[in-house]
């Protein structure tokens, strides 16, 4: 059996990545939004 603190990294980094792509996904709503504004 695997400690567990082998895949915390692991998730960390796709939990980040993930936040990453929604924050970019916010970034461009909101040039979009001001561009037409």
């Amino acid at each position: 059996m695997e400690p567990q603190g082998a895949l915390a990294p692991q998730r960390i980094q796709t939990c980040y990545m993930k936040f990453l792509e929604c924050t970019n996904h916010q970034t461009n709503f909101f040039t979009i939004q001001s561009s037409i504004n």
